[in-house]
């Protein structure tokens, strides 16, 4: 509302800001009345947050503010260019905001329209709060109420608060709406509330629930999620106090964040290192992803007798806890929820090929060896292929692999080197160890023979499943020799290695896409690599690319499910649960009969927040298949809700079918830290960190256990062992 001018302070030898608007330009008085509201209001305030009002200028030509010269951007423009920021970068910043509405409402001032474009990042990195146009001063002068009584609506539509979209009288609490909506944007890069037109966005202000921000970005705490879940909440009462309650609790955010960065300094008696989850590994899953999302939780357990300490180690958990989720997204699941088919397909868990050789091109034809393998049974009615990327926990025989990935059956496939050629011994076993089938495939291991291998399994396997047909619509393997070696190289980095591929592997894998327009593989790779980009970067163009690959995936293989899958993942990312729900339709409809659809509900349910849905859905699917992954994710869910003996329980029942898996050992360890015995915890986290090669979340965990026993000596060795 005006022009800005950058000038020169010939008095005091400085630049400033000049903020005018001339009569002649349409300046009636009540536009005049605001624009001197700006400078009466902010010229009152002296807070390093708050841009300085220097002076007021009136004249018959227009009215001027003098305003400090800031430099630096506006918070839009960062987010813009540099996409979301890191939480302990989100936090300081609303932190310096939040501390300037302080000083405002102190004074009886609410700004009514904080958004990016009205905060400045200098240089330093610090914020300044400008344009105090819209300000309201709650304790009025008495020929104060004509600016107000004619119910214009006043601010910016999508960081606007209900109350402030309504119409209604609006307090200071109105300004803390409008700091969530800000530090919505902050650590998600997207706004919570912003429709396709302003009356879409105002209907989303007044109506609509966001996800929480550690639902959309997996990784941020959840006691910062919760705090921001309180800023947005559509009730006023319902929001923190004031902003120095804000304030006070950012700042114990970021305490806790930085001493997760440094975890070495013991906090001080009232504060607690943040708990720490392992890393995950994907598994059971055709494409796994380098960095598993999971939301982060605030444990609250109704009811449960703890102490203040554990009460805050719930709180700060910076990642979610006890499970490992192997879906890059959640699915939407709206209206009646259908539940699978009682008969359950035949689950064969296909191992990693064995390899008795040196030469490396023995590696690259074991990864086209399971390639087929998976393709060849998923193409299959009444099979579910399963792969283990490699084994978890300490599982020996082969019955035990099995067990632990709900299998009924398994795939052994034997490369022996001979020459420049390979052979192939593959057996298809009972868990009981019977052998149902065997056959013996002897091709070239050349590079360019490898689409050759990849047939030639496809014959045998169908020849050693007869009983089973086809699936409708199931897309054969179309590809040139040379694009399918690129295309295992990439995969074998992406499925067995955990990588995320580089820019230089999706334009490979482009290329691939090009010069064999019929290979749905690729195209699906490809867009699974960009969604998994797109979690670590949060950069839009990533998904739209993903998205542009999975329509060429349909107008190959429209009856096939893989591209639904994919194509759910990057709706879910994109938040669009309206046109996922459309997708899970089909995707029931393909796979009727596979307990994945469970899952797949849980996971939805489990991101709205109505966890005993969620928990139903996990209990109906690890009934007719029992995976340690499903299990570890039911008993997450169950020790978030309370469910402490049947969180144990499951996870016993992992360890009974998987001996020695580090993810249920890991989740009995932080139940005991939690809500349990701290010396049973101490004794779990000792034994885990002196196993070979332990992870440093283990020693991290470890030092916080004895932390919270008092023993801080002794816990700073075990933290600095997490440095080495």
């Amino acid at each position: 509302m005006g022009e800005v001018f950058l000038a020169w302070d010939n008095r005091l030898k400085r630049r400033v800001a000049i903020k005018r608007i001339r009569h002649d330009q349409g300046l009636d008085a009540v536009l005049r009345q605001r624009l001197l509201r700006e400078a009466r209001a902010a010229a009152g305030l002296s807070h390093p947050a708050v841009v300085q009002v220097h002076d007021l200028i009136e004249d018959a030509a227009g009215d001027c503010i003098v305003l400090e010269y800031v430099e630096g951007r506006t918070l839009a423009a960062l987010l813009a260019e540099a996409g979301p920021l890191e939480p302990a970068a989100a936090v300081r910043l609303a932190c310096e905001i939040a501390g300037g509405l302080a000083a405002a409402h102190a004074a009886g001032i609410v700004h009514r329209d904080l958004k990016p474009e009205n905060v400045i990042v200098t240089p330093a990195g610090h914020a300044k709060i400008l344009d105090f146009g819209l300000a309201h001063m709650c304790f009025r002068a008495a020929d104060d109420a004509f600016v107000t009584q004619r119910g214009v609506l006043l601010g910016t539509f999508h960081t606007m608060s209900p109350e402030q979209a309504s119409g209604d009288e609006v307090d200071a609490r109105s300004d803390l709406f409008s700091l969530g909506v800000l530090l919505y944007e902050m650590l998600t890069g997207r706004s919570p509330f912003r429709g396709a037109n302003p009356v879409e966005t105002l209907n989303r202000v007044l109506s609509e629930e966001p996800p929480r921000v550690d639902a959309v970005r997996p990784g941020i705490p959840g006691r910062l999620g919760e705090l921001v879940e309180r800023l947005l909440a559509k009730e006023p009462a319902e929001r923190p106090e004031s902003a120095a309650e804000v304030v006070r609790e950012l700042e114990a955010i970021a305490a806790h964040l930085a001493s997760a960065a440094a975890p070495t300094q013991v906090a001080d008696a009232g504060d607690l290192p943040t708990i720490v989850d392992i890393p995950r590994l994907a598994a059971s899953r055709p494409v796994p992803s380098s960095k598993p999302p999971g939301s982060a939780a605030d444990l609250s357990i109704p009811g449960h007798p703890w102490n203040g300490k554990r009460k805050i180690a719930a709180a700060i958990l910076v990642t979610a806890i006890l499970v490992s989720v192997l879906y890059l997204g959640v699915l939407s699941v709206i209206g009646q929820r259908e539940a699978p088919a009682a008969t359950a397909p035949l689950r064969v868990l296909v191992l990693q090929p064995h390899v008795n050789g040196r030469d490396e091109r023995l590696r690259l034809a074991a990864s086209a060896v399971r390639d087929a393998s998976l393709r060849t049974l998923g193409s299959f009615e009444g099979v579910k292929a399963v792969y283990q990327i490699r084994p978890v926990g300490a599982p020996t025989t082969l019955r035990e692999k099995a067990q632990a990935a709900a299998a009924q059956e398994l795939l052994v496939a034997v490369l022996n080197e001979e020459g420049s050629r390979v052979e192939i011994t593959l057996t298809r076993q009972a868990i009981d160890g019977r052998y149902l089938w065997d056959k013996t495939i002897d091709v070239s291991s050349q590079d360019g023979d490898l689409l050759n291998l990849a047939k030639a399994m496809d014959q045998r396997l169908r020849q050693g499943y007869k009983g089973h047909h086809l699936r409708p619509g199931s897309h054969p393997l179309q590809v040139r020799p040379e694009d399918y070696t690129t295309f295992l190289v990439i995969s074998q980095k992406f499925n067995e290695d955990g990588e995320v591929p580089s820019r230089d592997d999706l334009d490979r894998l482009q290329a691939v896409v090009r010069m064999s327009p019929l290979f749905l593989d690729a195209r699906l790779l490809a867009a699974e690599s960009l969604l998994s980009r797109f979690q670590s970067t949060h950069k839009k163009p990533d998904l739209d690319q993903a998205l542009e690959l999975v329509r060429g995936a349909f107008d190959l293989a429209g009856r096939d499910h893989r591209p639904f899958v994919t194509r759910f993942r990057i709706e879910m990312a994109q938040d669009d649960t309206s046109a996922a729900a459309e997708d899970l339709k089909q995707i029931r409809r393909l796979i009727h009969d596979d307990p994945q659809v469970l899952v797949l509900q849980a996971d939805f349910a489990e991101h709205k927040g109505h966890l005993d849905e969620a928990i139903g859905d996990l209990k109906r699917a690890v009934e007719t298949a029992p995976a340690w992954q499903d299990l570890n994710h039911l008993a997450y869910l169950e020790a978030r809700t309370g469910r402490i003996r049947d969180a144990n329980r499951h996870l016993q029942q992992i360890l009974d079918s998987s001996p020695g898996n580090i993810y249920a050992l890991d989740s009995l360890a932080k139940i005991e830290l939690l809500y349990g015995d701290l010396q049973e915890a101490e004794r779990r986290y000792r034994d885990l960190a002196s196993r070979p090669k332990p992870e440093r979340a283990h020693f991290t965990n470890l030092g916080n256990t004895l932390y919270l026993q008092g023993r801080y000596a002794e816990a700073i060795e075990e933290l600095k062992k997490a440095l080495e």
